[in-house]
């Protein structure tokens, strides 16, 4: 799949399904490509999230699938998955009118944020959507 469909492929779903397993669920994913009616994708996920690694795969590559329209088509996923040391995201409020300080405060989390990112560990899950209807 071309670069740019991935990009906002993406960007729409970390704004509309993604964002709420990244602050409340601690994992995070995205597409990495889809060809051949394979979706690939990359899960990163925290001490929070308590699934197995088969369980993940399987609810994550479903809900790309099902939350795309250009994902319809899919009939194989393959997922890796990687243990962070840090959070996926968080969920704050910030009173504050001052959008200078607002920014010093949102570029601060995100430095936080990227330094404790480290891998811990991966792990390669395949599938197949057709089985999952069968189950």
């Amino acid at each position: 799949m071309d670069k740019e469909v991935l990009e906002k492929i993406n960007y729409e779903h970390v704004r509309k399904v993604d964002k709420f397993y990244r602050m409340f669920g601690g994992l995070s994913s995205s597409l990495t490509d889809y060809k051949h009616e394979t979706i690939y994708l990359t899960i990163h996920i925290s001490s929070r999230w308590n699934k197995d690694a088969s369980t993940t795969a399987q609810k994550l590559a479903k809900c790309w699938k099902e939350s795309n329209t250009e994902l319809f088509a899919a009939k194989y996923y393959c997922v890796q998955i990687y243990s962070l040391n840090g959070d996926t995201g968080f969920v704050t409020s910030c009173p504050l009118p001052n959008n200078k300080l607002l920014n010093e405060l949102i570029s601060q989390f995100k430095q936080g944020i990227e330094e404790l990112h480290e891998l811990k560990n991966g792990i390669m899950v395949k599938g197949n959507f057709l089985q999952m209807e069968l189950d």
